[in-house]
């Protein structure tokens, strides 16, 4: 047989998988012509098919040898290399090979990719463009190219770049996952999910796909199908800690504690090293009440990824929670030596500092806060909170409380809409109560006398709860309640439209600006009045806040201009709180719109 005739037949065993019997052949071939470059490439190739990595090599070096011209050996030499991660040498190869075939795209697309392996981006991104001139249709190079654009930290080009993708190919998952998951870390979540809905149905079996459409999911609050979808994805693939890790998210936001630690324990079982795993693990076993093992999965999650910042807040917060604020302190400012600009960390130093009884320097770093992030509304809430304490006139804490306003709750005021509620005289009027503290807390002190008074023939009382342990006492609030709603895991969008939905007619604040109260929910005006009380003498601020309930012991006679809620002085106790919210039914039957509370005063 010829040698011709013998490479044809190892090259159809070679395309048809037969390694075995092409190798065979290749050695029969080169045993006839011993100096046959294109047998010993052929070898090669098998070699580097075969895993056989220093073979392919010696095989491809020994072929080189006597065609040093010849790319497509230099290109084949370069793939061994970047398949062993040996980079450096690969991108010589490429080069090689087209200083011999410039116009290769293979070889522009490998070295390409070498070049994004080792985070030479801007040559990459160079490399990638050359390809591209030359075939425009490229989807994997448009896809690369967004994906170095994204290094860079370019958003706009790498979203060009993915788009141009998807013009190409509408259906390329990949580009239609690069361009969701873009635009979902950059909190477009509608465009997101459209676009992660399509890769799912072009690959209903990736369990990546399932993962990165049920995370874009869960920040849209949308849980019950994030969970649904995450589920999917370890059902295909048990062993795929990000899917463990991301369901266990879903469901502790479903409240679904116990679950959620299992799936936790199970993405560190299958991934020992994941830090994030044991930092959230921390945060649902804190919610548990289990501090001790709360506390070691924090010093996990820092021990394998020193410098944690999030890990290091959240064991900071556990500390001061079980009162050793010197370790809380030492945390969060260990935090600040990594991020010196982490307004989160500064609020979180400054609560510490104020439980010490320091005071002025616990405000000084709520002011760092908002320095660092201007928007941060718990570090300004914080603030506002802690100069109640501290100033000695009422001014300066109501222009910190309108500078609150004018920042947070601006941007809402011109979404308020109507309130659609029943003008009807004679029915029951709807109050809802909104607090994360109706439990063993000094505010039930107040809250179950006054809901166990409540007159049920003229009002619905409705609770808006947003309890992170409930106990006993919550049991016995609820009880007093016509409609209790845990909304632990609405954000204050959903709230404020199931708020709506629910009809309330009068909204009740026992928060304001203290710890885990919901202003961006009052700002969004879901009820027709909005009142204040019992949280603490002092004003909010909040232009949709329309009363605040007080006495005259707490607001003597002339207080009012420090308010920026009109004043409900109500003249014994709260006892009478049933009857000061009858005024609504008369002046409802008469106006039939709106509602207005009578015996105020409002000083603007």
């Amino acid at each position: 047989m010829e040698t011709a005739q013998i490479l044809d037949l190892a090259t159809a065993q070679h395309l048809a998988g037969e390694f075995g019997h092409a190798r065979e052949l290749y050695e029969r071939a080169l045993a006839i012509n011993p100096d046959d470059a294109n047998v010993m490439f052929r070898l090669g190739v098998l070699d580097m098919q075969g895993g056989a990595y220093d073979t392919a090599l010696a095989w491809l070096d020994a072929a080189l040898t006597r065609a040093p011209e010849n790319a497509r050996y230099h290109f084949v030499r370069g793939q061994v290399f970047a398949a062993t991660q040996r980079f450096a040498e690969a991108i010589d190869a490429y080069l090689q090979a087209l200083s011999f075939e410039a116009g290769s795209t293979d070889a522009l697309f490998a070295l390409a990719a070498a070049l994004q392996a080792v985070g030479e981006y801007a040559a990459a991104i160079e490399t990638y463009t050359s390809l591209l001139a030359l075939e425009p249709g490229h989807v994997d190079a448009l896809n690369d190219l967004g994906n170095c654009y994204r290094q860079q930290g370019d958003l706009h080009a790498a979203e060009a770049a993915y788009r141009r993708a998807i013009a190409v190919q509408p259906d390329d998952a990949n580009a239609l996952t690069n361009l969701g998951t873009l635009l979902e870390a950059h909190g477009r979540l509608d465009e997101a999910v459209v676009l992660l809905e399509a890769a799912v149905r072009v690959a209903p079996g990736s369990p990546c796909g399932l993962v990165n459409l049920g995370v874009a999911l869960c920040r849209r609050a949308e849980f019950v199908r994030a969970a649904a979808l995450l589920t999917h994805a370890l059902e295909l693939d048990p062993a795929f800690p990000e899917a463990a890790y991301n369901q266990a998210n879903a469901l502790h936001a479903l409240g679904r504690r116990n679950e959620a630690v299992s799936h936790y324990r199970l993405a560190i079982e299958q991934a020992p090293t994941h830090a994030d795993a044991y930092n959230n693990l921390g945060i649902v076993l804190q919610e548990s009440g289990s501090h001790e093992n709360a506390a070691r999965a924090f010093s996990a999650a820092i021990r394998l990824r020193p410098g944690f910042v999030a890990a290091l807040n959240n064991a900071a917060t556990l500390m001061r929670m079980l009162g050793r604020i010197a370790e809380a302190e030492s945390q969060l400012r260990e935090a600040l030596t990594v991020d010196p600009h982490h307004s989160v960390t500064h609020n979180n130093l400054g609560n510490v500092l104020k439980d010490q009884g320091r005071l002025d320097d616990g405000i000084d770093c709520y002011r760092r806060a908002l320095t660092c992030d201007p928007y941060n509304v718990v570090a300004h809430s914080n603030l506002v909170y802690a100069l109640s304490f501290q100033a000695e006139h009422p001014q300066p804490l109501l222009d910190e409380c309108r500078r609150w306003s004018a920042r947070h709750e601006a941007p809402y005021r011109g979404t308020h809409e109507p309130h659609p509620n029943d003008a009807t005289p004679s029915r029951r009027l709807r109050i809802g109560y909104v607090s994360p503290d109706f439990r063993d807390h000094c505010q039930t002190l107040f809250t179950l006398p006054l809901l166990s008074h409540h007159d049920h023939e003229q009002f619905e009382v409705f609770c808006y709860a947003s309890v992170t342990r409930p106990d006993d006492l919550t049991q016995r609030v609820a009880a007093h309640a016509d409609v209790w709603r845990d909304v632990r895991a609405l954000n204050d969008e959903w709230l404020a439209q199931m708020i709506r939905d629910d009809r309330i007619d009068i909204l009740i604040d026992l928060t304001m600006h203290m710890a885990d109260g919901r202003p961006l929910l009052f700002a969004r005006k879901p009820a027709p009045v909005q009142i204040a009380w019992l949280a603490y003498p002092g004003t909010t601020g909040i232009d949709a806040i329309d009363y605040r309930l007080t006495d005259p012991w707490l607001d003597p006679a002339g207080s009012d201009a420090w308010y920026s809620e009109a004043s409900i002085r109500l003249p014994d106790s709260f006892w009478c709180y049933d009857s000061l919210l009858a005024i609504t039914h008369s002046l409802r039957a008469r106006s039939r719109v709106g509602y207005r509370l009578g015996g105020a005063s409002r000083a603007r």
